[in-house]
């Protein structure tokens, strides 16, 4: 009985296919977006003291929008005022879910492009959760200016279970 041994391309490929399938069975699983279809709701902040939950809008265990007396919206999970780059963990674009993967997301101030918040009301936006990889549907109702802190709006929520 004759035994055929392998070529060397042969070998390359054998030895390429068992390194490839080593690095998906060690792969974190891939999961697509999330986009929050549900229907609104309203959140209006009560008061600016941002450290009390009621003024804070939870969107997810490690989203708290709320803002103070004044300056721009941050993550009460992990900051404690807006900054140059607040809100954390969110990325912000104006349009529709219809159309979110093909918008340009960036952080809250180089979103406003110098303008004011107030500018916001009534328009359409998408802000991107980062960490957890879900899209929601934001239309500011109300921003208070001057100093006086306050906003709302109406946003997304999760789309209902299939049941």
């Amino acid at each position: 009985m004759h035994r055929e041994v392998p070529n060397r391309l042969t070998l390359r490929r054998i030895l390429y296919g068992a390194i490839c399938a080593g690095m998906l069975a060690n792969a974190p699983p891939m999961r697509g977006a999330t986009v929050w279809t549900g229907p609104p709701i309203t959140y209006n902040q009560p008061s600016p003291d941002p450290t009390q939950a009621a003024n804070q809008d939870r969107i997810t265990p490690d989203v708290w929008l709320t803002r103070a007396a004044s300056k721009g919206l941050f993550n009460a999970y992990s900051e404690t005022n807006a900054t140059a780059l607040s809100p954390t963990n969110t990325e912000w674009a104006f349009g529709t879910l219809d159309n979110y993967s093909s918008l340009h997301y960036t952080n809250w101030l180089s979103w406003l492009n110098g303008q004011s918040p107030t500018t916001l009301v009534g328009q359409q936006v998408v802000v991107h959760l980062i960490s957890d990889d879900i899209y929601v549907s934001i239309q500011f109702t109300l921003w208070v200016p001057m100093g006086s802190g306050g906003f709302a709006y109406q946003r997304s929520t999760p789309a209902p279970a299939n049941l």
